[in-house]
């Protein structure tokens, strides 16, 4: 199974500081369809702006990994996000709360849409 080694990352600061918005938030939902190869995150945040919730869409979703191996937790919160571009695909690992929980995942491209 794949898993993301941020130490292999070629960060890209653009991609990175356009989602930088979503680090302390909480991770909502996480859906994924195979049909379409679409991933959806909710991430709800609380900054100065006040409350607000967030889509991050991964599209042409090669393959994904969560890696969650510590007890229930009340809230999963995005810790960290780091996102790196490929030759031929990109690249995102989210850290939850404390490594080694996290989300990793290579796809196409992505879509930050604010829904609430």
């Amino acid at each position: 199974m794949w898993r993301g080694a941020r130490s292999q990352f070629a960060y890209d600061l653009g991609v990175t500081s356009a989602l930088h918005d979503l680090w302390g938030g909480y991770q909502e939902s996480l859906t994924f369809d195979s049909t379409t190869r679409v991933l959806d995150l909710e991430v709800s945040t609380h900054h100065a702006g006040g409350p607000q919730t967030w889509r991050l869409r991964l599209t042409g979703v090669r393959e994904f990994h969560v890696e969650r191996p510590d007890d229930a937790w009340e809230r999963t919160e995005v810790t960290e996000l780091y996102v790196s571009d490929q030759e031929t695909y990109r690249q995102i690992e989210i850290v939850y709360w404390t490594e080694p929980n996290d989300f990793s995942a290579r796809f196409k491209d992505y879509e930050l849409v604010r829904v609430a």
